[in-house]
């Protein structure tokens, strides 16, 4: 799609012109992705300098193998209308150290329904999820240390191997979400193994004006690549897993974590 925050006079789009712009020409509404952080959320917060790509004064952080619970609200979903929305934030992600890490993943959950897993990544990703839901991750900055070094980008973000950042676009069916109020959203990290790989959220205010929207919104939007049966997609190839041995040796030795019916349901 030609995306422009330009208006037909050559002006700056308002916030307003371009949530009415974007649902014109994609269908789906815009809506800031972070209001509040709960209260019962259980994550580092970082007000100091924050490494970005954008305008971040505060950000808040899980990380894997931690008991790490982050919880928020959005801005209130519109009142009226059937599109899907599409709620965005800063999101950044990392190893956590200089050494390799087990991959691990983080599960996303929309008003207490799990609705599609991550992982942390160098690159622009698309993930999707159950009923509809996917996730962008448009990457806008990389750092990357090389072998044997480390990187310290902020208070939080210390003796680093690899730190992304970006804009994360989540898209979300209206038949998830309820009229005229905020979704709580989720991340949970997961990984059977140590790992301190993480996620972060940043505050941008006014993220809709204030960031280039364009290519999330061109793959976010775009269909599925993968064919559908309900809510299955469906792969032609094989899984290549070793995680059987363990259970079946019975020793704990294999390469892998994962039970046979875990492999399947993945």
């Amino acid at each position: 799609m030609v995306y422009s925050l330009r208006d037909d006079r050559g002006g700056k789009r308002s916030t307003p012109e371009i949530v009415d712009y974007v649902l014109q020409r994609l269908g789906v509404y815009l809506v800031e992705g972070l209001s509040r952080v709960a209260d019962d959320a259980v994550c580092e917060c970082n007000r100091d300098i924050v490494a970005s790509c954008a305008e971040v004064p505060v950000a808040f952080r899980v990380m894997q193998g931690r008991p790490d619970h982050l919880i928020w609200e959005t801005a209130p979903v519109p009142q009226d209308g059937t599109s899907d929305v599409v709620f965005l934030f800063e999101m950044a992600t990392g190893y956590g150290s200089p050494v390799p890490q087990a991959s691990g993943r983080f599960d996303l959950l929309v008003n207490g329904h799990k609705a599609l897993s991550f992982c942390v990544t160098k690159s622009s990703r698309l993930w999707h999820g159950i009923g509809g839901v996917s996730l962008y991750y448009h990457v806008k900055r990389l750092n990357a240390a090389l072998p044997g070094y480390s990187l310290t980008l902020d208070s939080q973000i210390v003796n680093d191997g690899m730190a992304s950042f970006g804009l994360g676009l989540l898209r979300v069916p209206r038949r998830l979400l309820r009229s005229g109020e905020p979704a709580r959203l989720e991340v949970l990290p997961f990984n059977r193994n140590p790992s301190r790989r993480w996620f972060r959220l940043g505050y941008v205010e006014d993220i809709i004006s204030m960031m280039d929207l364009g290519p999330g919104l061109d793959a976010v939007t775009a269909g599925s690549f993968h064919p559908r049966v309900g809510e299955y997609q469906v792969f032609f190839g094989d899984i290549h897993s070793h995680s059987g041995a363990s259970h079946k040796l019975g020793d704990g030795q294999g390469c892998g974590t994962g039970s046979r019916e875990e492999n399947m349901e993945y």
